[in-house]
């Protein structure tokens, strides 16, 4: 009876053990991420054909979409956007990044959207009261008077995480003629937000088209 109770326990010792083996063979780990991870540009990629706005009415026109935007200055063409976004960032870890061009550089996160923010210098006042295109933007310049000019301050977004970053690039054209019929070009890291046509006078135009610098 002791050799039957003995064997009893002895398999089922097997067992656990056996078990025990068979949990630890199917337990893998995470491989370790080597950080810091530098990306660079590689690609672009349209969110959104070019739109254009007269008076917060949008026209589908694109005879006159490509009237207004033909003369756009050279360097603001998009056909290679990656050579006008050299930057490349750095993830010190899975939710932060920096750019080493700009010390004066902050970061925050929310789910997949990093807000950047970097500070700078001018000589000259960046922002012009009178002429408020980038009202419709997410994000617009701020600057205020600093000993030997103005102390700047910017900020853009970007999204993914380390293996697939990408950052918003806003190409534009406004025309405000009700203000000494002034015009502003520009292609810049913003978003576009399409509520703020609303706020247009009956003459002001814009053209706008968003894309995505795409980095690995």
């Amino acid at each position: 009876m002791k050799i039957k109770y003995l064997n009893r326990i002895i398999l089922l010792s097997l067992v656990c053990i056996a078990t025990f083996t068979s949990c630890k063979k199917n337990t893998t780990e995470e491989p370790a991420i080597p950080f810091p991870i530098t990306v660079y540009p590689t690609s672009s990629t349209a969110k959104f054909a070019m739109k254009m706005f007269v008076g917060g009415v949008e026209i589908t026109d694109p005879g006159k979409i490509t009237k207004f935007v033909a003369n756009m200055p050279a360097n603001l063409s998009t056909t290679d956007l990656v050579s006008k976004f050299p930057a490349s960032y750095t993830f010190t870890n899975k939710d932060s990044i920096k750019f080493s061009a700009n010390n004066n550089f902050f970061v925050t996160k929310t789910n997949d959207r990093y807000v950047v923010t970097y500070l700078t210098t001018s000589t000259t006042n960046p922002v012009n009261p009178l002429f408020d295109y980038e009202k419709f933007f997410a994000f617009q310049t701020k600057s205020t008077p600093a000993v030997s000019g103005f102390n700047i301050t910017r900020q853009f977004a970007a999204y993914g995480d380390y293996s697939n970053f990408k950052i918003s690039v806003v190409n534009y054209k406004y025309r405000k003629p009700s203000t000494y019929n002034l015009t502003a070009y520009g292609l810049t890291t913003n978003e576009f937000i399409p509520s703020t046509v609303s706020t247009m006078l009956a003459n002001d135009t814009l053209a706008v088209q968003e894309f995505f610098i795409n980095y690995k």
